[in-house]
């Protein structure tokens, strides 16, 4: 443990060192206090060893995200270079697709637009009660009918290899991402399992008593059961005039 928990000092645990039970102020007995900073310091190295393989694992899974970023989202100045390469692709399946769909738009307001026009002369010849000759647009009409539908048909034929072409590309972007997840999955896993105490008895109990420590650990109360044990509390012998016995 690094912080010992606090209790009451029991003689047991001082039978073997040369410390206990002197006064401070006697000779060498200061080495007491420099005992405690070196054991600070050996307490610092048993942290660090508890926390070695946590951060080797952390290191790990850093290296790791590093490597897959790199390998796999090369980027250039401006774009990331796989998402330049998707779009392009898709760009290039879709650009004769959008040029299909313009005309029909086009062809569908034209036809709109006469049948709307053949539809209101067609009112004021009713109103009117005047023959109007509507000859025009109606033949206008049917053209533009025909050019609508023809643009339909032949956007009906082109559609299921548009949609081939547009989902397989769509697959290589599935492919690219699901491979993503699974190194995601993968690097988290490790690192849940890393800093996970549940599966580890070991880890379970050194984490128990260490939290333990921690919770009743307090600075001032460790400092006064140490001079009241070893420090300031203590009663040091000093010299005293001893006569000769006769």
């Amino acid at each position: 443990q690094c912080i010992l928990p606090q209790s009451p000092t029991t003689p047991e645990r001082f039978l073997s060192n040369p410390y206990y039970g002197k006064g401070f102020c006697e000779p060498d007995q200061y080495k007491v206090a420099i005992n405690r900073c070196e054991d600070g310091f050996a307490f610092c190295e048993l942290a660090l060893e508890m926390l070695k393989d946590l951060v080797n694992e952390l290191q790990r899974c850093s290296e790791s995200l590093l490597n897959y970023k790199k390998f796999s989202y090369d980027k250039s100045f401006r774009h990331v270079k796989k998402a330049k390469e998707f779009e392009k692709a898709f760009k290039e399946v879709q650009k004769p697709w959008v040029e299909v769909l313009n005309k029909i738009s086009e062809a569908k307001l034209a036809y709109h637009r006469t049948s709307g026009k053949l539809h209101r002369a067609r009112r004021a010849e009713d109103i009117t009660s005047c023959d109007v000759s509507t000859t025009d647009e109606e033949k206008k009409k049917e053209k533009r009918k025909n050019i609508y539908e023809k643009l339909i048909n032949d956007m009906e034929s082109k559609r299921s290899a548009y949609q081939v072409e547009m989902f397989k590309i769509l697959g290589r972007a599935d492919d690219f991402e699901r491979k993503r997840l699974e190194h995601f999955k993968l690097t988290f896993t490790a690192l849940q399992q890393a800093t996970s105490i549940e599966n580890d008895a070991r880890r379970t109990e050194m984490f128990e008593k260490f939290q333990r420590a921690i919770s009743k650990h307090n600075a001032d109360s460790d400092i006064e059961v140490f001079n009241k044990n070893y420090g300031c509390e203590t009663r040091t012998k000093w010299p005293v005039f001893e006569d000769v016995e006769q």
